[in-house]
């Protein structure tokens, strides 16, 4: 693997010894008509003509339906039900928040980029389709269609490795992440989703209740979705309890400054000058409510809520969470 790859820019070298073997529960019965590892409830015998889909790089030549080329002049290829496919789209939060890496440390951007690259690499292994979209919360959209075919995973992790150079500059838009991530569902032909897995990755410094409503439109059509909350050492970090954090205790080293600083928000621009020792207690108080806030709210939607420090590399966090440790 060379040094200058997308791949190894982003996961470490023993990325495929880490991951090998682990599956990513998208869901137990899928209705997609891709074929994949997962059963589908769909009636059908093995080998069966379902519908046909436009031509994308990487799909088999073989498939090509060549009668509707020469009618329409455009490459559609035949699909067929045996096993069923379970989409994935991985939405990533490039707001201005996101470059934070405190006084020193990995930027949030790049662990969610990491952790974005590691989910790719397994549901693509598991034989599922993995898609990608991103917003800065300014009118910024990358939207990659879901794809199983392996050369798939350097295209998806190739545009994640280029939004990792921070943004350079202050998101003033008053609309939002959540907004965006609304918009960018609506570019990406959210209605015709169905049994499809949002895999949110962000720093959630926006106002949740928007962010719900967004997600809102993806549940009424058996889909589902999971957040994986970014977090730096320096805003909270978690007590370890043999290794496996807990996120309901702050360790020592939570909020660590001590000399009268300014505090600036990277989405507004808006700072305030602060004692951090006056404020430490309150600000960890708050910010432990904020986490808990975000787990019941998203326990109570149906949704699957993961906190990560951007102390742990992405790919063990993974190996952890799916081996349930």
């Amino acid at each position: 693997m060379s040094q200058s790859s997308p791949t190894s820019a982003l996961l470490s070298g023993e990325v495929e010894r880490l991951l090998a073997g682990l599956t990513f529960p998208l869901r137990h019965a899928v209705r997609s008509r891709v074929l994949g590892q997962h059963r589908s409830p769909l009636a059908g015998s093995s080998i069966e003509f379902s519908e046909h889909k436009e031509y994308s790089p990487g799909d088999d030549l073989r498939r090509v339906n060549w009668k509707a080329y020469g009618r329409l002049d455009r490459f559609y290829i035949k699909q067929t039900i045996q096993e069923a496919s379970a989409a994935a789209v991985i939405f990533l939060d490039t707001s201005a928040s996101m470059a934070s890496a405190g006084d020193e440390g990995v930027p949030k951007l790049r662990c969610a980029a990491e952790l974005a690259a590691a989910l790719a690499w397994v549901l693509l292994h598991q034989g599922d389709q993995v898609g990608m979209l991103s917003a800065d919360g300014a009118g910024g959209f990358e939207w990659i269609s879901p794809h199983r075919h392996p050369s798939h995973y350097h295209r998806l992790v190739g545009a994640m490795a280029d939004m990792v150079a921070p943004a350079g500059r202050l998101d003033r838009e008053v609309r939002g992440v959540p907004a965006a991530l609304a918009e960018g569902l609506r570019l990406a032909d959210i209605e015709r989703w169905h049994d499809a897995t949002l895999l949110v990755i962000s720093d959630f410094l926006f106002p949740f209740d928007e962010l719900l409503t967004a997600l809102d439109r993806l549940r009424h059509r058996n889909n589902r979705a999971w957040l994986f909350h970014v977090i730096h050492p320096e805003e909270y970090a978690p007590t370890l309890e043999g290794g496996v954090p807990d996120w309901s205790r702050p360790a020592r080293g939570s909020f660590p400054y001590k000399d009268i600083c300014r505090f600036r928000s990277p989405e507004t621009g808006v700072s305030v000058r602060a004692d951090p020792r006056m404020v430490r207690r309150e600000y960890l108080s708050r910010f432990k409510e904020f986490l808990g806030e975000l787990r019941r709210r998203a326990a109570g939607s149906g949704i699957t809520y993961m906190p990560i420090s951007t102390a742990e590399p992405a790919d063990r966090f993974l190996v952890r969470t799916l081996r349930g440790g």
